[in-house]
């Protein structure tokens, strides 16, 4: 039987490996929506290009798109969607294995089935390998998604375990 501190903080730990989980997905899904915005901004301006050289549009148009696609390639450099995203590709599902064992430390945690040091050790072995996780990921936090993340977590697990 686990003491009542070991066991809010097992319950303290599962919502963290969820909020990161959750918080890494949203920004997943954000860092792809950039990198798609910035490559239809280039095919389109290419088309531009393309449109001025076959004459459908003045020819006084190639500068402004050629410095649109200086500006796009700055952006795109600067915010580097493309490796953000293959970064969360590698890590999201690290993470969500990583909540799966935690989900089962939990359960075993509530069942009585394990004692506090086997608990805080399971504990501490996960938020170690988590912690390497988003170490790898090399993101500013956004504090926007971070608070959805962390909200929905909550409201997930609470609903699951109440």
């Amino acid at each position: 039987m686990l003491s009542d501190s070991v066991y809010r903080d097992i319950w303290d730990g599962l919502l963290e490996v969820a909020r990161a989980t959750r918080y890494f997905s949203l920004l997943e899904q954000r860092c792809n929506k950039q990198k798609n915005v910035i490559r239809w901004l280039f095919v389109t301006v290419g088309c531009g290009i393309a449109a001025a050289l076959f004459g459908l549009v003045p020819m006084s148009a190639i500068p402004i798109l050629f410095a649109f696609i200086i500006v796009l390639s700055i952006v795109d450099f600067l915010i580097n969607p493309s490796k953000h995203t293959a970064q969360l590709n590698i890590a999201n599902p690290q993470l969500s294995n990583l909540e799966e064992q935690y989900r089962h430390l939990w359960e075993k945690a509530r069942s009585g089935l394990v004692t506090d040091e086997v608990a805080l050790n399971e504990k501490q072995r996960i938020m170690l390998e988590m912690k390497q996780i988003c170490s790898f990921i090399d993101i500013g936090v956004n504090d926007k998604l971070n608070q959805i993340a962390q909200v929905e977590a909550f409201e997930v697990e609470e609903k699951r375990y109440a």
